[in-house]
């Protein structure tokens, strides 16, 4: 049996472990899916150590430690990963983020080829790692991409490490304190990206009515999942015509990370529509969810 796990803080409402399920019952493999919920970084040590030893086949990472993780790696392809694997004796690291992203943007029939801009609302856990697969894997021909991140600060060591990734590569990085400014750069149907965690919901850089005065052609992704019983995006999937919530992500991330654990051949939607139909009866049969 497969042992595999998500290593995070505050993660006890994760979907994680249920996607798993399906996909291994999907995929007829035998596994268990743990939550690691941690203080911080320095647990992570004794988890690869168990990693290398075979205690455990995989792990899934989480905020805050998409980063920090990196040096207990042998082999990593990102500066921010959310996927532990072992091959060849190597532990390895890479991200499903920026894969996850792009399925949110089929949901919206969006063609990531004609997408030049980016608009993040905060700097989320995985704003770096999907700007780093759309710089990996755009076309030559493919003009580079602009981010603009709406932030109350551009200090924080999640935002510092985007903007040194963006002058490595020569991508166009702005950084907007206020939600006036930002407002003002975005164009017809720009897309714009909820990169702030459900924790935050309470302390927004962005109020309700500021959101709802954006105008409805806005292409809005929310890469929060779940119910919201509070909250100012709450809002959104009927403000927007457009609107895709983190779901489609969550799922997509999940698949490429079991194609990596056991070689799985599940399409997306069959996971998809099995995690939605789960997901339904778990929220009718659980209100802490």
């Amino acid at each position: 049996m497969l042992r595999l796990a998500l290593i995070g803080k505050g993660i006890s409402q994760s979907y994680s472990p249920g996607i798993h399920k399906i996909g291994a019952s999907l995929s007829r493999v035998a596994c268990s899916y743990d939550l690691l919920d941690i203080e911080n970084a320095g647990q992570l040590s004794p988890l690869i150590a168990d990693l290398r030893h075979g205690r455990w086949d995989g792990f899934n990472i989480t905020i805050p430690f998409k980063s920090e993780i990196l040096r207990f790696l042998d082999v990593y392809d990102r500066s921010a990963v959310n996927t532990i694997y072992v091959k060849n004796g190597a532990i390895c690291g890479t991200s499903t983020d920026g894969l996850g992203f792009e399925r949110g943007l089929l949901q919206m029939k969006e063609d990531r080829s004609q997408i030049q801009e980016l608009n993040f609302i905060g700097c989320g856990g995985a704003v770096l790692s999907i700007i780093e697969y759309w710089q990996h894997t755009k076309s030559k021909d493919q003009a580079s991409l602009h981010i603009n991140i709406l932030s109350r600060s551009e200090d924080s060591v999640r935002a510092v490490r985007v903007k040194e990734y963006c002058k490595k590569v020569g991508i166009q990085l702005n950084f907007f304190s206020n939600f006036v400014d930002f407002r003002s750069i975005l164009s017809s149907r720009a897309i714009v990206v909820n990169a702030l965690p459900k924790s935050l919901a309470n302390a927004p850089i962005m109020s309700s009515d500021q959101l709802l005065s954006l105008p409805r052609d806005i292409v809005f992704y929310d890469l929060n999942y779940g119910p919201r019983a509070a909250g100012i995006f709450e809002a959104a999937a009927t403000h927007f015509p457009k609107f895709t919530d983190g779901l489609p992500m969550l799922v997509e991330q999940a698949r490429q990370s079991q194609k990596i654990w056991w070689d799985s051949h599940v399409d997306f939607e069959t996971l998809y529509e099995e995690t939605a139909s789960w997901l339904g009866n778990s929220l009718r049969n659980d209100s802490s969810l």
